[in-house]
Parts: structure tokens; sequence; C-alpha cells
């Protein structure tokens, strides 16, 4: 973190600026988590009357940054001259990127200085690289203490009974992004000393601190620690909470967990009960890519209105790494009824592998009582730029082939078509694999043209071992997106088998179609 003396002169953000033509919209970034492995993205607005940027340096792990200037982004190389020229009067946006990829979990902080011609701006960076949420957290039991409280804690003679104000407190309706806080009252009813060893908290909840009699406990000793204090008979403590309700949606319950020494109550429970709606209208509701050709980036767009809850800015953007998509926004003007509206483009980017993606993408925003929305999903199936087809269907991964009479030689024919001539398509092999051995199928290539088109015949060379039979074709090509096709075979052979083979009876009794 920076030097106490340091810091008045950073969050004033004394700039050395000439007449003041260039100047930040905001003094620091800070107060952020960035989940361990991903990326997240903050905007700074830069307020110029024309302006050239000499350089930008960077002390700090993870940082980066791009100018975007008319939705067009410009990374600059951190330590290197640049000469980017901002026009007077074009709205400047500087993107600052924070990269938690291989960054280990804790507190970070850096600093940015921005070099202009006549100008020098600073910008301090701090935030936290946390442990990224497992599935189902929600659902997952929150976490007991790791000591045998039962025996260190636990004495004969008079006891202690732990009791709270209430145990579920009722947020009523409130909005997605907001943080909610609360306090419950914990007290000693008991004749004996109560100990309290663990609090624990589900997902979305962060225990502030516990304020005992004779010590305030910050919350990372609540998380890391055990045994925090005692509680004489008759002595209270508070506990305060705050859950984000960014991501969440609907009725929604937490729970807060006590341990203590109390044989009888423990561990005790509170209950945190909200329902969430969405602040904002969102046209689409969800992002669908739909299927994505490999090499055909897609753009989708979409728009976030605020009715009833005023002024709002999207100041970054948070997505999984790695980011399968370009991420830009604006404000535009509003319709009817609407008070502000902001523009989110989105474009799939180039080479994103060949399978299915999706996610969440997590805006920050600059609103009074919302500072983030985590509720904009994605999805997309990035397909090859080349298809095939087996008889009418398209891009089958299983062939069921029936009943193969004996005499069969071309069971099925697979066509490949390459849909993208700037990447040609060149097919090399086909091979066949079975759990029954390969001598009873062959798969022959044949070309139709040149890095275009391709047949390849399945064909049954000899009666197999068994009368249920099972395979895999195999198709290498010379191609950066289907290197090697794998369609996966089965059916029932019909006449005589091989001798020597075991005829298993059919789950169907035969009974499977045929061609």
């Amino acid at each position: 973190m920076f030097a106490p003396a340091l810091l008045p002169a950073l969050l004033a953000l004394a700039l050395a600026c000439s007449g003041g033509e260039v100047k930040l919209g905001r003094a620091s970034i800070n107060q952020l988590s960035v989940v361990q492995g991903s990326l997240a993205v903050r905007s700074v607005t830069l307020d110029h009357s024309g302006a050239k940027l000499k350089r930008v340096e960077a002390k700090g792990e993870g940082l980066g940054v791009a100018f975007v200037k008319e939705l067009q982004r410009f990374p600059i190389a951190l330590g290197t001259d640049s000469e980017l020229e901002l026009p007077e009067g074009m709205t400047v946006r500087i993107e600052v990127t924070v990269d938690a990829k291989e960054l280990p979990v804790g507190d970070r902080s850096g600093l940015l200085t921005f070099i202009f011609e006549g100008a020098t701006l600073e910008l301090p960076v701090e935030w936290s690289v946390v442990e990224p949420p497992k599935e189902g957290d929600d659902d997952l039991p929150i976490p007991k203490p790791s000591s045998d409280w039962s025996t260190k804690y636990s004495k004969e003679g008079p006891q202690p009974r732990v009791s709270a104000d209430r145990y579920t407190h009722d947020f009523g309706k409130t909005l997605s992004g907001e943080q909610l806080h609360t306090e419950f009252k914990l007290k000693n009813e008991g004749e004996g000393d109560l100990v309290i060893i663990k609090v624990g908290a589900q997902c979305h909840c962060t225990l502030s601190e516990l304020r005992l009699p004779d010590r305030v406990v910050p919350p990372k000793e609540l998380k890391l620690k055990e045994g925090y204090g005692t509680l004489k008979p008759g002595e209270e403590a508070t506990l305060d909470c705050i859950v984000d309700t960014a991501g969440l949606a609907g009725l929604t319950r937490k729970k807060i967990q006590i341990y203590t020494n109390d044989r009888a109550r423990s561990p005790l429970s509170l209950d945190m009960v909200m329902v969430i709606d969405n602040p904002f209208e969102l046209s689409p509701a969800s992002i669908s890519f739909g299927d994505v050709r490999y090499g055909e980036p897609v753009e989708r767009v979409v728009r976030m209105a605020s009715v009833d809850q005023g002024e709002f800015a999207i100041v970054g953007h948070e997505l999984p790494q790695p980011p399968v998509m370009e991420v830009e926004y604006k404000q535009v003007k509003p319709r009817k009824n609407e008070v502000c509206v902001w523009e989110i483009r989105l474009r799939s980017k180039d080479g994103l592998p060949c399978r299915e993606h999706f996610g969440k993408l997590k805006l920050a925003l600059d609103h009074p009582t919302i500072k983030s929305l985590d509720q904009l999903h994605y999805s997309m199936r990035v397909v090859p730029d080349v298809a095939w087809s087996i008889d009418n269907r398209r891009s089958p991964e299983t062939i069921t082939l029936g009943v193969v009479k004996a005499g069969t030689n071309d069971v099925r024919t697979v066509v490949l078509e390459n849909k993208n001539p700037k990447i040609p398509y060149k097919a090399t092999g086909a091979t066949i694999t079975s759990r029954l051995g390969t001598e009873s199928f062959a798969a022959e290539l044949i070309t139709i043209e040149e890095g275009q088109k391709y047949e390849v015949k399945l064909k049954v060379i000899k009666p197999p071992k068994s009368k249920a039979f099972s395979g895999e074709l195999q198709i290498a090509a010379d191609s950066p997106t289907l290197p090697l096709l794998k369609i996966k075979f089965s059916g029932i052979w019909s006449g005589p088998i091989t001798p020597g083979g075991t005829p298993p009876v059919p789950a169907d009794g035969g009974a499977s179609g045929g061609r």
C-alpha cells in the first residue's frame, strides 16, 4: 500500500497541468475485488481540450491501459513512447485493466502515470485478489470451526446461554447491485462465560466486524481465526453484516452461523431475507450470440435503461478469463419514460476455440446506491468453418446405423465442405477405431474439390465379431479449427459373424430400424 505521507497528494490528484487542459474524471480506483484467474476493467473519463499522449508509466502488477475514442480502442504499451493524438472536442475514456490471472490472493496497489505534452496525471489503483467462488456456494454448509471446541471451551458448572435480538432480518424489497447492511445483537443470558468461537456466512455476505465489550474483531480475523473473545453473563456484542446483492434475484435467503461454547444452542443461525428486483431495464435481458462461425465475429447490442433509478454511468466491466468478447458502452438518448440509457455493444472475439462459451458480464456503475449489475448472461457456440453432413443431418457427432445387412458396402457417406475459402481445409486421412477391432470397417477419403470439399465413405469390409458393433470414424485434416473430426457409430449386424466371435442378444431384440 502507499505510504501515508503520499496519500493526501495522490487523493488530491495534484496534477502538473498547464492551464488545466487535461483532467481525469476520478481521483483513484479503489475498493475493487477481482476474482483470481479473471480480469476486471474500470473506466476513467478524460476531460481535455486537445492533447498528445507521450507515455504511460505503471508501478504494480497486473495493470493495463487502453484509450477509447469514438468506440475505437487503442491499447497502450506501458513504459514506451506513444504518439496518440486526442483532437479537441472528442470524448475519451481510459480503460484500466486489472489482470489477476496469475496473481496470488491478497491486497494489491499500483500507480498509473499519464504523461501528456505539457501535463502529467497520476491515478492510484488499489484492489484485492479474491478466491474464485465455488459452484453451488449457496448450497454448501458454512465452514465449521477447525478446533474441537466441545472440549476446548466447555466447562462444568454454570453454563452460558447465547441469544440474539432477532433471528431473522427481512430487508424487504431491494434492487440488485445494492449493498445491504444490518446489525445483530448477541447476548449471554446464562450464568457462565460465553466464548464466541467462530462466525461464518454464506457467499454474498460480508461480516464487517464483531464488537465485543473489550475489543473490536476486524473482518480478516473473523474469516481466518477462531476464538474471538468472551461475553460475561449479561454482556452483549454487536455483529455487523453486509449483503452484496449483485447477481442475486427474486426471493433470497442468506444465513450466518455462530459457534459458541453454549452446547445446547451452537451453532446459532441468523437469517437475512430479501426480495431482489432488477433496477434497470435490459433489452434483451440476456445475450445470445447463437452459432458463431470460426473466423466470423458477431455483434450484439444491449440497451440498459433507467426508468425510476435516476442517472447512472457504466464505468467498467468484468468477464471470466479468458474473455470471449470485446465490450464497448456509451450513453445514448433516452426514449419516452426513460431517464438514462446506455448502449452496450458486444463483439465476439476472433479465433475462439470451437465449443460452447457462456458466463456473465458484470458491469461496474457510478450510481448513488447501485454499484454493479451482475445479471447479464451471455452464451455462444463457436462452430468450425468446416461443415459436415451425413444424409440430411448437419454436424452430427454420432451415427446410428440400425440393422446392417450382409453384403452392404458403403454404409454411410460423410460430406465435408469448407465455409471459409480464406482458410483452406485439407483432409489428410480417415481411419476407424472400434472396441470390437478395426478389421471389420474401413474409411475411404475422396477429394471433390481440393481444400474445399471432401467425402468420406464408411464401409463394412467383412462381418464383425459381434452382432452389436460400435466404433469411431476419425477424419484428420490440415485445419486450425477442425484438425480431427470424431464421429461415433453403432449398429446391429444381420448376417453371419466372424468365426470365433460371440453373438450377443441386442437390447431391442434386433428390432432397430435399418437404413
